[in-house]
């Protein structure tokens, strides 16, 4: 628990400290600056073959994992795992952190939190909407508060085709679907609202800032809730 919060899904930036890289995970061992934490980054059974014509670009493909290397400062969002009493993150996404102010930004936010939070169990929280989604450190580890009912409205800086994207990703129906919903059913939902091209832009920004994932293959994608 953080500040008296369940913890579900997290997001992390910190420095890597140790990278080990298999055939089917990629473990990374993250400092943050208050303690360490190991993340699991599962890779895919045909991360090694030719991208799919068409295909929304793999921001895990092994270009991009070239950059999460040792020393080097990363943003993961994963979920939260406990077993035998050691925690580790079973990371969604991963992205590295390119300017410098996004740290500051995240170390800001986590003091916010910790305030939101405790306030909030003593009754005494404000906040206005769009403040929802908010992040708790946990033994290196800021997360957002899971639990309440989420207010997506807040969401500032994307255009009305990620906006659109998003708010199919997070549907009921696409978030209790083991394989979430593939790009041919998001267009369905979309109709012709927005040209494929566009489409896909918008999947690659919300997978590379974190608000979805790929589940069974490059082509479905799953909202992290986040």
């Amino acid at each position: 628990m953080v500040s008296g919060t369940e913890l579900a899904n997290v997001v992390i930036i910190g420095k890597v400290v140790q990278l080990v890289e298999q055939s089917t995970v990629i473990k990374i061992v993250l400092d943050d600056g208050t303690g360490k934490i190991e993340t699991k980054f599962w890779l895919d059974s045909n991360d090694a073959g030719d991208q799919a014509q068409g295909a929304v670009e793999d921001p895990h493909g092994p270009s991009s994992r070239a950059e999460w290397r040792e020393g080097k400062y990363i943003k993961i969002f994963g979920h939260l795992r406990v077993m035998n009493g050691d925690k580790h993150i079973v990371a969604f996404t991963i992205k590295p952190v390119t300017d410098m102010n996004e740290l500051t930004f995240h170390l800001l936010d986590t003091v916010f939190t910790h305030l939101y939070l405790t306030r909030k169990h003593q009754g005494a929280a404000q906040v206005t909407p769009g403040q929802k989604r908010v992040m708790g450190p946990n033994a290196g580890m800021g997360a957002p508060a899971m639990g309440a009912q989420h207010d997506y409205s807040g969401l500032g800086g994307m255009s009305p085709c990620q906006k659109a994207a998003f708010e199919v990703f997070h549907e009921p129906q696409a978030l209790n679907a083991d394989a979430g919903l593939s790009f041919d059913q998001l267009k369905q939902k979309l109709g012709n609202r927005f040209t494929p091209d566009d489409l896909k832009q918008a999947v690659e920004d919300l997978q590379n800032d974190g608000h979805i994932y790929t589940t069974v293959d490059d082509n479905h994608f799953k909202g992290t809730g986040m």
